[in-house]
């Protein structure tokens, strides 16, 4: 491949990737449906017809924990829907949604390696091109703040085409200025936007620390913006992530050196927050309040005493759960995620979907000797089954792409090399 080839299909990858994390809402269709299609056509082209390279045995060795869960819930929803006909409807239509969430998973992550081995990217390189796709949204989150006609450009993108009325409903209230977040160009500027930019961002961070590069780990906290403006629980989870990855990263020049930086960005922070509008000041005031609540006793946390309180509602079999969400059978809606995932799929099959998960990240622990590969996948478990208190998560089409695509990168790379992991084919 020459150089003007290879460029162009990096910046394409580059769009790419960013529309597959943040699913901007261009048109009334899925992203998400348009993005596996397109990635399952390449990935057909290259490995089936072409036959330049197979399907990495690691990435099947990494979806292979999901196996027994993918079983045992198609079999069960199956079941209810010969034995419940007049709910069949609820059964196939989680189970289809389920199944793509992991097959959608297990497309782009081959689309990620197929393109990668095609491009010889190193993890470092990859790393670069999650850099660059962050960049993207940080300057879309910055136009957004500071330009009112673009912010409302990027809603009404959601209040048109957005496959969720509350997603529409919460982007339309922005537009109108009832709610004073939802900066940024993604079909979600909510919590899901918070868990998202937590996990890129903590992906620079670490990189920074490994590779001692003082400008990424300076950029990494500049970008806390994208999450603070528009998710309060991408902040908690950052310094959750924070936390943890610099339990590998302890020696005492890091520990000064990482102490220098966040008294700095404190100080940028104090000096942005004056900048903020006193209704936003007030949204996140709020949800500190929250947590010193919670963490008090107190039962005034409006945040906690949901997720923690009128949440736990259960179907009439735990085990075997309902076959679908609680507002299905006519319950109020549930936002906490292990909470759906019982409604779901019950708790053998909760259990089963989260061994699927724990091995995932236990492998790319496993895998390396390098602090690098034993941070990310510490830190990603923590965000991921924190984060699953908050929200169902299961489903989400860019988190998934995030913790599933660097996790397949991690594993087929050694010493930064992907070509030494994959098996390919001579032409």
């Amino acid at each position: 491949m020459n150089a003007i080839n290879k460029r162009c299909m990096t910046i394409v990858f580059i769009v790419f990737m960013f529309c597959a994390i943040f699913t901007p809402d261009f048109f009334h269709f899925s992203m998400r449906y348009l993005l596996v299609i397109l990635a399952g056509g390449y990935i057909t082209w290259d490995i089936f017809i072409k036959r330049r390279m197979r399907i990495s045995s690691n990435e099947l060795l990494l979806f292979k924990g999901f196996i027994p869960f993918i079983i045992y819930f198609s079999m069960l929803q199956i079941f209810r829907s010969m034995i419940d006909p007049s709910n069949s409807g609820i059964y196939i239509n989680t189970l289809v949604h389920t199944l793509f969430s992991f097959i959608g998973a297990f497309i782009i992550c081959e689309f990620i390696l197929c393109v990668s081995r095609k491009l010889n990217l190193s993890f470092d390189s990859f790393v670069k091109i999650m850099f660059a796709v962050s960049l993207m949204q940080f300057v879309c989150v910055l136009l957004a703040l500071t330009i009112p006609s673009i912010r409302y450009y990027f809603n009404t993108l959601i209040v048109k085409n957005s496959y969720s009325d509350r997603l529409a409903e919460l982007a339309e209230a922005s537009n109108r200025g009832f709610v004073d977040r939802s900066y940024g160009l993604s079909n979600n500027l909510f919590d899901s936007f918070g868990y998202i930019t937590a996990l890129i961002i903590l992906l620079l961070y670490t990189n920074g620390l490994e590779k001692k590069n003082n400008k990424i780990i300076i950029v990494s906290f500049i970008m806390i913006i994208m999450p603070l403006v528009n998710a309060r629980t991408g902040v908690i989870l950052l310094v959750l992530g924070f936390l943890v990855v610099n339990l590998f990263y302890h020696d005492i020049k890091n520990v000064l050196k990482i102490i220098g930086i966040v008294a700095l960005a404190l100080v940028v922070f104090s000096q942005l927050l004056t900048l903020l509008p006193d209704s936003m000041i007030k949204w996140l005031s709020g949800g500190l309040d929250d947590i010193l609540l919670f963490f008090s006793g107190s039962d005034e946390s409006t945040v906690f005493s949901k997720i923690l309180g009128e949440d736990l509602i259960y179907p009439n079999s735990i085990l075997l759960g309902a076959g679908g969400s609680s507002s299905s059978f006519n319950y109020h809606g549930v936002d906490n995620g292990y909470i759906n995932c019982i409604w779901n799929f019950g708790l053998i099959g909760t259990v089963l979907l989260l061994f699927g998960y724990i091995r995932m990240f236990k492998m790319v622990y496993n895998k390396s000797d390098y602090s690098y590969n034993k941070a990310i996948s510490v830190a990603y478990t923590v965000i991921f089954f924190v984060y699953l208190v908050k929200i169902y998560s299961i489903d989400n089409f860019g988190g998934n792409t995030l913790i599933f695509g660097i996790s397949s990168m991690l594993l087929v790379t050694y010493k930064n090399q992907l070509s030494n992991n994959f098996e390919v084919r001579s032409e």
